[in-house]
């Protein structure tokens, strides 16, 4: 069973393939998803874990859920997880749009859908097999890094500054952030 954890940083999972564009542990592999397509042959892929990670990237989010289709086997699952509400500071809102997924929300169907550019037929890619919504505080006070360099006098002030100047973003968080998981099957 092929198991794909994209974007794992340092959470690396245990009987999953770990792939980040800065892999630190000699467990993950490099992959920069901004780079399509990926280094995988079709339908290969038993199930994909994406968690924090498309909120990041340049390319367009219908291209990427495209090549995750590509290379999940048939009844495949994709694992998606994304902040709700989320601040400009950390994630590139002008590539990026969370009410691209939330649609989801309101398919009766629940299936994910790409128009093809020529035909007015849609085509169902994925079918929503599981949908969870929560609040995310302990992440948002607890675990985001404000950048810095570290335990130095300069990382200190830096990491200061930081906090100050992002502040109203911080409390906006800790209001309205939570995070949003899909898990859903490939549809071929």
């Amino acid at each position: 069973m092929v198991k794909l954890h994209l974007g794992c940083g340092k959470n690396i999972l245990d009987g999953w393939e770990n792939y980040d564009l800065y892999p630190e542990d000699e467990r993950v592999k490099y992959l920069d998803m901004n780079r399509l397509p990926y280094p995988f042959k079709d339908n290969s892929v038993d199930e994909i874990l994406c968690s924090h990670v498309l909120e990041h990237l340049y390319v367009p989010i219908y291209e990427v859920m495209k090549e995750f289709h590509r290379i999940l086997k048939p009844g495949g699952k994709l694992i998606i997880k994304l902040p709700i509400n989320s601040n400009i500071v950390e994630h590139q809102k002008d590539k990026f749009n969370i009410y691209f997924f939330n649609s989801i929300l309101e398919n009766p169907v629940g299936e994910f859908v790409i128009r093809k550019k020529s035909s007015l037929q849609n085509k169902p890619l994925f079918r929503l097999l599981h949908l969870e919504k929560h609040s995310n505080l302990y992440n948002v006070v607890f675990k985001k890094r404000l950048g810095g360099e570290g335990d130095t006098i300069v990382g200190y002030k830096k990491n200061i500054i930081l906090f100050i100047k992002y502040l109203p973003h911080r409390i906006h968080d800790l209001l309205f952030n939570g995070e949003i998981t899909w898990v859903m099957e490939a549809v071929k």
